[in-house]
């Protein structure tokens, strides 16, 4: 039973008592028929029960005993619902640091209620009806839906502070999730966490390469106790190439070429996972970004490239509809049909895209980056002949497996 009709239901109750009465003849001692008066009239008296309960009106008479003994209820009920009402609101907006921390025992909490974590607690809530607590600097419509519709206690607060931490009661946690979408602030709470309590589970959510990487080699020579890290993209990269790529690249003769259109946190992402499961099978990969050129070199640098590589880049944005002639001017004599993997940050922008490229190529391979499949997006892929990779689902499938790691947490059957 969720909190909405735990609030609605008393409310129908009173109502129902009320009105049965008057249907049975009970009338009021300071307004005589009461019974007998029109609906707007008797709705006014009932709504006045939540107010006054009932002192102005009088007594109950007339009717039977039991219709009359249903009206006293509603004379009761309906006050207290008010009061109780009241004064829940007031708790909530005063939040005492008693009350919250009484609430916290065993509890799981999530970091940040931006997509992924909201992807987070959703996992979580598939599988078990724990304690969550989500905590965010701000109180946004994620927030809302994360107490209404997923029934977690929502704290508002910046987790960087120690008096937001010692309201989390961590020693009695679960474990942690920091899924912020700022990488530092993740690991520099995740460290401080499992320096102040040893014991905790914290699994924290790192999106950059560079920072990935750095943190895997703390990681090696750490002593005591250390965070969980995984990245989103990391989880969609793997899909794309065992659930698509692979197969074809082992299929096709020579080595393939791939044009990665957006070199953000994703591209970067994905190229990196290619290069280590793909091999030689890729021969050449055409980077396409506004800042592509930068961008190849920032990969250089945090990653490297596979020196038989040929890498080449093409500055430019993709919602400029010059692009793909460009890009394909480019490709025109070099072998094999290519593999477009389209991962900007815009859904918009990469669906566009791929329609202005099967336009153009009726033969390659196009795979579309999007964060949510809709009906829409998926029966648009069928018309143009891409693949969709739906990075919520993928990373919803990955969170189900991943909290029974962190948690002990399994899927209810």
């Amino acid at each position: 039973m969720n909190s909405l009709t735990v609030r609605v239901l008393p409310v129908m109750m009173v109502f129902a008592c009320a009105f049965w009465a008057f249907s049975t003849g009970v009338d009021f001692t300071e307004r005589p028929g009461a019974a007998t008066a029109d609906l707007a009239t008797r709705v006014y008296y009932v709504s006045g029960l939540f107010v006054l309960g009932g002192m102005d009106l009088g007594v109950p008479m007339g009717g039977t005993e039991v219709s009359r003994f249903a009206m006293w209820v509603a004379y009761f009920l309906a006050p207290a619902i008010t009061t109780t009402a009241v004064a829940e609101g007031l708790i909530r907006m005063l939040q005492p640091k008693w009350l919250i921390q009484q609430r916290m025992r065993d509890h799981i909490v999530i970091v940040g209620v931006g997509r992924f974590g909201m992807l987070c607690l959703s996992a979580l809530r598939e599988a078990t009806d724990a304690h969550v607590v989500v905590v965010d600097k701000s109180e946004n419509l994620n927030a809302q839906e994360a107490q209404s519709r997923l029934g977690a206690q929502f704290l508002r607060g910046d987790i960087t502070r120690r008096a937001t931490r010692r309201l989390l009661n961590l020693d009695r946690a679960r474990g942690v999730v920091l899924m912020t979408d700022n990488d530092l602030v993740n690991l520099e709470v995740a460290w401080n966490i499992l320096d102040n309590h040893p014991g905790a589970k914290v699994a924290v959510h790192v999106s950059d390469i560079a920072m990935r990487r750095s943190v895997g080699q703390l990681l090696a020579h750490r002593e005591g106790p250390a965070p969980i890290v995984f990245n989103a993209h990391r989880v969609a990269a793997s899909h794309l190439y065992s659930g698509h790529l692979e197969a074809f690249f082992e299929a096709t003769a020579g080595r393939d070429i791939v044009v990665i259109a957006g070199f953000g946190r994703f591209g970067q992402t994905i190229l990196e996972y290619l290069q280590r499961e793909a091999g030689v099978e890729i021969g050449t990969v055409i980077v396409v970004d506004k800042e592509a050129g930068v961008r190849k070199q920032q990969f250089a640098e945090q990653v490297g490239f596979r020196t038989e590589l040929d890498v080449h880049v093409r500055e430019s944005d993709l919602a400029d509809p010059r692009t793909w002639p460009n890009v394909m001017d480019m490709l025109e004599g070099t072998g094999p049909p290519p593999v477009y993997v389209l991962c900007a940050d815009s859904d918009n922008i990469n669906l566009r895209a791929a329609m202005a490229i099967r336009r153009r190529d009726k033969e390659a391979r196009i795979h579309v980056r999007i964060f949510h499949a809709s009906h829409f997006t998926l029966e648009l892929a069928r018309e143009y002949d891409f693949q969709v990779l739906a990075v919520e689902s993928l990373l919803l499938e990955a969170l189900r497996d991943h909290q029974a790691e962190w948690f002990g947490i399994a899927a209810k059957s």
